[in-house]
């Protein structure tokens, strides 16, 4: 009897194929806002004109920015830029510089102006000539330092305790312990005690001892001769 040939239709396999080729929806990233397109810009007009990048900080107004205070003069890049005040707060624009396009980086590159074409968007060709970013300033007053710091209060001291340990690279001289220990004694009328050391009878002891030695020394010279 002939082996039964299956057909490939007959069986069912399970694939990863199948899987990868399913549609996915896209997802927005979290935080994503859908910002309505009310810009005025028109390609058209763009032919000899720059277009400035303003970066601003979180929640700043821009519909309060009527006028931006840039300046271009020596003085003001070596004095910094003028500062100005929107709903009461100041502000400061510093010029952000793009690399050299003699490096082969160009960093205006890295932004894309499109413009809307129908229903969908088109890059303009057009790059960004200058960079700005506006940032807050905040006015710190002057400080009096001997009114804010407070002055520091040393530990009292203790009669008649000595000090052993001291701070690394001090020793007592530079607290001056023992001149000042030896003239409160002499103030308080003490009288320093000294042991006194019997200098005759430290002489005797020493006499008998060379006396013993010299003694030992005849002793040895005899047992030699004979």
């Amino acid at each position: 009897m002939a082996p039964k040939v299956y057909k490939s239709s007959e069986y069912v396999q399970d694939s990863d194929v199948s899987s990868d080729e399913e549609d996915q929806e896209f997802k927005a990233p979290k935080h994503y806002h859908k910002l309505e397109n009310k810009s005025k810009l028109d390609i058209k007009n763009l032919k000899e004109k720059e277009i400035w990048l303003i970066k601003a900080p979180k929640g700043f107004p821009l519909k309060d920015l009527k006028t931006l205070p840039v300046s271009f003069t020596a003085t003001s890049i070596k004095s910094g830029p003028d500062s100005f005040k929107v709903d009461g707060n100041s502000y400061k624009v510093d010029e952000e510089f793009l690399s050299s396009t003699a490096t082969g980086d160009d960093d205006s590159g890295k932004h894309t102006i499109f413009f809307k074409h129908s229903k969908a968007f088109k890059s303009s060709g057009q790059h960004i000539s200058r960079v700005y970013n506006i940032r807050e300033t905040v006015k710190i007053p002057k400080i009096n330092f001997d009114q804010v710091v407070i002055p520091r209060e040393d530990v009292p001291k203790i009669d008649n305790l000595r000090m052993r340990h001291f701070p690394t690279g001090y020793g007592a001289n530079d607290f001056k312990v023992e001149d000042e220990a030896g003239d409160e004694d002499v103030a308080e009328g003490k009288v320093l005690k000294k042991v006194k050391v019997d200098e005759s009878s430290s002489g005797k002891e020493k006499k008998h001892k060379k006396d013993k030695k010299e003694k030992k020394e005849k002793k040895k010279s005899k047992k030699d001769k004979s």
